[in-house]
Order: structure tokens, then sequence, then C-alpha cells
């Protein structure tokens, strides 16, 4: 026999109970309507922005397609509106480059002339050259607009007082530029990652030169090209790896500050030196003289038997240039 008040207490928890099954997203927020199209609904209003436009996602600022170039920071230009295209802007202001090639003197400086001129005259920081392997001649910086007072040179003794120094140089952020040539035996994955760390860290354009046979090698590098002359105005040059894009070959750089050009602009200044002894004239822009002073016949002949040094490279610069084989 059943307990009146148990009973009633069933009684009264049916009489509480719905006619009918309540939706469970409703009833876990009270103030939602009953409305399923309504925009209260949180879950089905983010479900219904996604299926409305799926074509938004493609514009959203973090995302990046494969055939997208996306430039990866700040940059520096090179002074070549094709390289500038290819690189998104420039050379990396704060990343570590490499340059490929299989011999010096192609014209890998000249492509570097432009972004040095613009960093030593805009900025109060070094340009630092690390073991160059020939020494660089100061008037032809100068007159390319580099300022000269920016530029420290490094001869290190051995490839890990190299290493050293250059992330030294890196990491002070007393630098805008570098340049470095390291011996490739002590080069390694791990000193490329620490090169592109100390180069952000220290917001420093960093170059690193490499023989050619370094592009099957892996590096931490941002920027890896392999150069290749195209003739004495040319470079041909094969982007190896980028940031935000793919690998590009076969893109040609003519040069503003040519090997031609100025093998025409010597030629020049040799047939103005010759004139200018032809005139006996002692300064640039001094009147010729027509009559020399009499001079005794034994000493114009010693002058006349001593070589020119002036008109005659020395064996050693002609060794270099392959004058003298």
């Amino acid at each position: 026999m059943s307990h009146p008040a148990a009973v009633q207490r069933l009684d009264n928890l049916a009489a509480a109970t719905p006619a009918s099954p309540v939706d469970p997203v409703s009833s876990a927020h009270p103030g939602s309507s009953a409305n399923p199209g309504s925009s209260a609904n949180p879950v089905r209003a983010s479900r219904s922005n996604a299926a409305e436009s799926p074509a938004s996602l493609f514009k959203h600022p973090e995302l990046w397609k494969a055939g997208q170039l996306r430039p990866a920071g700040l940059a520096v230009g090179t002074g070549y509106p094709a390289l500038d295209q290819a690189l998104a802007g420039g050379w990396p202001a704060d990343g570590l480059n490499e340059f490929l090639l299989d011999q010096d003197g192609i014209g890998e400086l000249q492509l570097l002339v432009p972004a040095m001129r613009t960093l030593s005259q805009s900025q109060n920081r070094w340009i630092v050259w690390i073991n160059p392997p020939h020494k660089p001649c100061a008037s032809a910086l100068e007159s390319l607009g580099i300022d000269l007072d920016k530029i420290l040179m490094i001869y290190p003794k051995n490839a890990q007082e190299a290493l050293w120094s250059l992330e030294k140089v890196l990491r002070s952020g007393s630098s805008s530029m570098a340049l470095a040539w390291i011996d490739e035996t002590a080069l390694s994955i791990k000193n490329s990652r620490r090169l592109q760390l100390a180069a952000r860290q220290g917001h420093c354009c960093c170059t690193l030169f490499r023989p050619a046979r370094a592009a099957s090698q892996p590096s931490m590098a941002r920027l890896r090209l392999a150069l290749k002359a195209q003739g004495p105005d040319a470079l041909q040059v094969d982007i190896r790896k980028r940031q935000g894009a793919w690998p590009l070959d076969g893109l040609k750089v003519t040069l503003s500050h040519a090997p031609g050009q100025q093998k025409a602009s010597a030629e020049s200044v040799q047939s103005q030196l010759e004139l200018w002894r032809k005139l006996g004239v002692q300064y640039p822009g001094a009147v010729a003289t027509t009559q020399r002073s009499a001079q005794p016949s034994a000493q114009r002949a010693a002058r006349a038997s001593k070589p020119d040094r002036m008109a005659r490279p020395s064996r050693r610069l002609a060794d270099r240039a392959g004058i003298v084989h």
C-alpha cells in the first residue's frame, strides 16, 4: 500500500515535467530564442557564418598560398628591379644570405653595391668585411658612393676565429651589413643556424660567399643564390631558397657597374693619361708647357733607361690578371 505523501510528490513531479522534449542547445543557453535561425544562438550562428562565405578564408592575412610571394620582413633594396620583385622587396635586412659561386670576381659584389651605398649613407653603423679573398680598392668603393668611414675590415687567423668574429658582429647590433668568406670545412648547419639567429637579433644583413658545391648541403639561411657569369656585364641568378615563395631559376641581372663599363672608363683614363704625358702637364688642368728646361744629357739618358712604373703593371698584378703566363 502506497504512502499518501509519496504519491503526492510523484503527482507534483509529473505536473512540472513539460509535454514536449527540450532542445539541448536552447536549454544550455536560457536567454536564447527558440527560433533556430536566430543569431542569438552562438553555435548555430558561427556555423552559418562559416557556411555563408567560405571564400573569405582565402583573404585571411595569415593564410599563404603556394603561388603567392609574401614579404618576409624588412628588406633593403637591391637596386635591380627584377631582383627586388623576385625577393619581395630586396635583401633581408635582418637575415643570413648565401652567394654560391665557383669563381670570385664575376660581379657578386656589384649585386651588393647599391644596398651597401644606401646603408652606409643612411645608417651610422659598420659595414664589416671578414676575411675577403682580395683587398678591396678604397678609391673604387668611394667612387661608387660608399662611405669609407663605415667600412671595417677583419682578418681572423683561422676559420674558428672568423665564425666567432662574425657572430659577435651580428649580435652586437653595431653593423648594418656583414660580408664574410669562411672556410667551407668549418661551416655546418648548426653554425648557419647560429648566424641566422644572430643576424635577426642584431638587425644585420649578412652575406656568406660559398662555393657552388655547397648548394647540396643544408643551410638555415633565409636566402640562397647561385651565381653564374653571363658575359662581362650580366649575371645569371638562380634562387635556390627564398622565404615565402618557391625557388626560381634563370633570372638574368644586368650589372649597373659592369666590368665592361669599368673597362671603357679605364681606357678613357688611360688615353687622357697618355695625352697628359705628351703635353708634359704636371697637374690635371694646368697649362701645358711647350718648352722643357735644359737637362744634362747624362741625366736624361739615365732617366730614359729606367722602367716606367706607371706604364707597366707589376709582375704580381700581371700574374693575377692573367697578363703574364
